[in-house]
Formats: structure tokens, sequence, C-alpha cells
């Protein structure tokens, strides 16, 4: 199939194994918005708060250097606020 296709075996692995990525990235985002939208002092909110607020009530879990980085690379990537110095 990757011959018919004309790419390597190991990106056609690359982008089956990212595929659902995107969902997991909407879902988060869904939570994220949320929470900015559910009181408006919650804008002001930053990555660190989110972060807490994900892990405290949402049950997001995880090793909190990596998982604070990935919710900052996905609210920086969709335009919401979430400053990562509050």
């Amino acid at each position: 199939m990757c011959r018919i296709l004309e790419v390597s075996e190991s990106g056609y692995y690359k982008h089956k194994r990212n595929e659902a990525r995107s969902y997991k990235h909407a879902a988060l985002l869904a939570k994220i918005f949320g929470l900015l939208k559910a009181d408006p002092e919650n804008v002001n909110y930053g990555v660190n708060r989110i972060y807490l607020y994900l892990k405290n009530n949402e049950g997001y879990t995880g090793a909190t250097a990596r998982y604070i980085g990935y919710v900052e690379r996905i609210i920086s990537s969709s335009g919401a606020s979430g400053d990562p110095k509050v």
C-alpha cells in the first residue's frame, strides 16, 4: 500500500498514530473554552490555573511539567487566552 501511495512506511504509520490527536485536542479545547466562558473573571486564567482546573475537576492526569507544556501549546495554537506567566 505504501508503494501505491508513494509514501514511506514510517511516514504512513506516523500519520496513523497521530490521526486521533486532533480529536483529543478538540476535546481538551472544549473543556478549556467551557472554563473560560463559565465566568468573565476566568478570562484572566493562565496556563497554570487552567491546568490545575483540568487536573482537579476534569480528571486530567499526568506529569505536571510535561502536561502543562501540552496544555500551553494547545491554548496558544487555538488563540485562546491563557497567559503562561499567571
